[in-house]
C-alpha cells in the first residue's frame, strides 16, 4: 500500500495527521516462473499489446482476486532458472 498520510509535529503538541489522498494507490510486486513458450507469450504481450509496459492491462487484483486494470511500473526482470524456464520479476501498481 502507498502512504496516504501527511504528518506534521507542530512545535507543541501531539503529532497532526491527515489525509494525503481520498484514494491510496496499491502496488504489488510478484514473480512468475514461466516455460520458454510462456515467455513468448510475455514478452508478445508487454512488448506489443501493452507498448512496452506503457498501457494498463486488466488482470485479477493479487490480494482481493477481484478484476483490475494495472500498470506496469518499471520493466520486468527476466532471469534464466534452467534449460528452457524463466522467472519474471515484475513491480505493478493496482490503478482500478
Amino acid at each position: 500500500m502507498g502512504d496516504g498520510t501527511i504528518r506534521s509535529q507542530p512545535e507543541e503538541g501531539p503529532l497532526m495527521t491527515r489525509r494525503r489522498y481520498t484514494k491510496i494507490r496499491k502496488f504489488a510486486k510478484l514473480s512468475i516462473w514461466v516455460t520458454k513458450e510462456q515467455y513468448d507469450t510475455f514478452y508478445n504481450f508487454y512488448n506489443i499489446s501493452i507498448a512496452g509496459g506503457s498501457l494498463p492491462f486488466d488482470w485479477s487484483d493479487p490480494i482481493t482476486e477481484t478484476p483490475a486494470e494495472m500498470l506496469f511500473m518499471k520493466a520486468p526482470v527476466i532471469s534464466v532458472v534452467g534449460p528452457l524456464n524463466f522467472k519474471i520479476d515484475c513491480e505493478l501498481q493496482v490503478t482500478q
